[in-house]
């Protein structure tokens, strides 16, 4: 609406940039006005909710509810954002400590200003007063820049190649589809936070804030010309078009805007570029977030299919990657198909950037529903007799006798993981990688054991698309909550779930094993010494203190000639006998059935769960009571990376 003004209607004048509504600024009255669009922005967050994804508005007594028609969904799309958040912070650390001995932006300039009588800003008299940032424009200056590393620069490069399922140095090596590489982008980002952050360096030691001159003298306008002299610093020639085209909205712009998008203004030749939005953005990011901007993989190669596909290749499936064909008249491309005795997996890879908005969440949502009518044709194709004939021959496999075809939509940036779209699982890609390659989940710091065997098998595959997944399960522990916003006499309350990461803990830790915690090695498990026959009560503790066949088969859910099976193998694939190998019946001591699986004592765990209870009831005694609200997009709950 304000650039359609700013446009359009009021049809700004050259002159008119100079023009600050300095008494405006210093009385909070845009910021009442920034919060009443915030406001504004809920209610088309909730009309886009209801518009595009199905969700239902009810209105009662002036307060309007928007809730999800389908709970599970919901459920999926706020896990997401709670797994994304906690694995940025994790990687953002991790790297933090990595380039620790690298300097900041602000230390860089300190050491600048430190060194240098220069003086950075120069008064402006015209058209009103006005304070300008005078750099220096020497013909090395570009060579110099890009040469100076920023610990901030590094971390941010690290956050996004882990995000894109690369490596740092990949990454920089490569273009977006429009030709920019991703190092002029990347660039472009670190000087202007650099300028950003001298300018307002200096302002502060010449004004207060608050002071008019310094209020008018916060966002800088350029011409053309100008613009491109200025990004000349740091970017190459016969790139600077295209990242000012890249990072400009003007008049004639099509699509959807958003300043965190596209910052700078265009309006008749002049380009207003506020410093502020454009040095916090993650103009990288923002690129690729546009529909014409995506990255250019080498050989069109998806690193979340390669990934995927690599996992299931060491797992032990025999796989295929990026394979196409045509039914029914049609193109068909599947992304990676596995198969394993009788059963055929096939996947849908899906990479969009983790959306930071209610309509970048649509993007995501409908590259979901994509991958579902996709799927739906792989199916159909492998259940006609003579396509799915022709398919395993070109393949090289063997097609079962009774064939079971199991689907799966992997997406890449963690969005609805644990949801079902048209019958297809949704699930994390990185979730199954782990629990391909490791076999491992991460909780609250601690990693917990998600399979059955001591490599992954077919029955894990199974388990991790099925109702029964860490993800599914961890939806299923989320608990309702709102968040409201007053607009006048009404109300607008959005109904979601937030995730208790305690209840989380406690449930994990009593249901799967931790990892960590060694196996006894076998030759410590020989056959007890003949002893004086216990009495019946003391026999019936004994028989207390072991499985037998049926009851640890139950628990592993495999059946009972499998598990004895396993156990007489020269390396058993079970936990070891109590006792000899051909004894009858064949049992098992709890205590080594825990210590196999990587599962603390029952004295262990009961005590523990006794001093954390005590811990958190001294706490909430300690602390009054308050609501519990779902504050922004994202929770502010934390999970470890799962």
């Amino acid at each position: 609406m304000l650039t359609h003004l700013y446009f359009d209607t009021v049809k700004v004048e050259p002159h008119g940039f100079g023009l600050v509504d300095e008494p405006g600024l210093a009385s909070g009255k845009y910021r009442r006005m920034l919060e009443d669009s915030m406001m504004l922005r809920q209610v088309g967050e909730a009309e886009t909710l209801v518009d595009a994804y199905g969700y239902r508005a009810t209105s009662q007594n002036g307060q309007v509810i928007v809730r999800a028609s389908e709970e599970l969904l919901e459920r999926s799309i706020r896990y997401g954002y709670i797994q994304f958040q906690s694995a940025s912070t994790l990687i953002s650390h991790q790297s933090n400590q990595l380039h620790a001995g690298l300097h900041t932006c602000e230390e860089v300039i300190e050491a600048i200003l430190s060194r240098s009588d220069r003086r950075w800003l120069r008064l402006l008299t015209h058209p009103i007063p006005r304070y300008a940032l005078a750099l220096p424009g020497t013909p090395s200056a570009p060579a110099q820049f890009r040469k100076i590393p920023f610990r901030q620069d590094a971390v941010q490069v690290n956050v996004a190649a882990y995000d894109l399922f690369c490596q740092p140095d990949e990454l920089l090596a490569l273009r977006l589809k429009n030709g920019l590489p991703v190092e002029e982008a990347r660039q472009a980002q670190r000087y202007v936070d650099f300028v950003r952050k001298l300018f307002w360096r200096e302002l502060r030691d010449l004004h207060s804030l608050e002071e008019p001159i310094a209020m008018r003298s916060r966002i800088p306008v350029f011409k053309k010309d100008e613009l491109k002299t200025f990004f000349s610093t740091c970017v190459l020639p016969e790139y600077i078009d295209t990242v000012i085209d890249s990072l400009s909205h003007s008049r004639h712009s099509r699509g959807f805007f958003d300043i965190q998008y596209r910052p700078i203004l265009e309006v008749d030749g002049r380009y207003v570029v506020p410093m502020n939005i454009l040095g916090f953005s993650n103009v990288f990011r923002n690129l690729l977030q546009s529909t014409e901007s995506r990255i250019a993989w080498p050989n069109d190669r998806d690193p979340v299919q390669v990934a995927l596909g690599e996992a299931l290749a060491e797992a032990g499936f025999r796989t295929k990657v990026a394979f196409q064909t045509k039914h029914d008249g049609r193109q068909l491309d599947i992304d990676v198909m596995a198969i394993k005795g009788d059963t055929l997996y096939l996947f849908e890879c899906k990479n969009p950037l983790h959306p930071a908005g209610v309509h970048e969440l649509r993007r995501s949502l409908n590259y979901a529903q994509e991958a579902a009518v996709q799927l739906d044709r792989a199916v159909a194709a492998f259940k006609d007799t003579q396509k799915g004939t022709q398919l395993f021959q070109r393949l090289g496999w063997k097609c079962p006798q009774k064939l079971r075809i199991r689907t799966c939509v992997m997406m890449g940036n963690r969005m609805f993981n644990g949801w079902t779209v048209g019958g297809h699982a949704v699930r994390s890609v990185r979730e199954a990688v782990r629990m391909l390659e490791s076999g491992t989940v991460g909780v609250s710091g601690r990693d917990y054991r998600t399979l059955q065997l001591l490599r992954p098998a077919k029955a894990d595959l199974d388990r991790f698309l099925s109702e029964d997944s860490f993800a599914v399960q961890s939806l299923r522990l989320m608990e309702p909550v709102q968040r409201g916003y007053a607009i006048g006499q009404s109300s607008l309350t959005f109904q979601t779930f937030a995730l208790d990461l305690v209840k989380l803990a406690f449930a994990v830790d009593s249901s799967l094993p931790r990892v960590g915690l060694r196996t006894p090695p076998l030759r410590r498990f020989r056959r007890a010494k003949p002893g004086r026959l216990r009495s019946q009560t003391s026999r019936s503790k004994v028989h207390l203190q072991y499985f037998k066949a049926d009851e640890l088969a139950t628990w592993l859910a495999r059946p009972v000639k499998n598990v004895k099976a396993d156990a007489r193998r020269r390396h058993p694939r079970v936990p070891p006998v109590a006792g000899h190998r051909r004894q009858r019946p064949m049992q098992w001591s709890r205590s080594d059935v825990r210590n196999w699986f990587g599962i603390e004592s029952e004295a262990e765990f009961q005590l523990r769960m006794i001093r954390e209870v005590k811990a958190a009831k001294g706490k909430n005694s300690r602390q009054p009571a308050a609501p519990h609200l779902y504050d922004g997009d994202v929770p502010q709950h934390r999970e470890k990376r799962s």
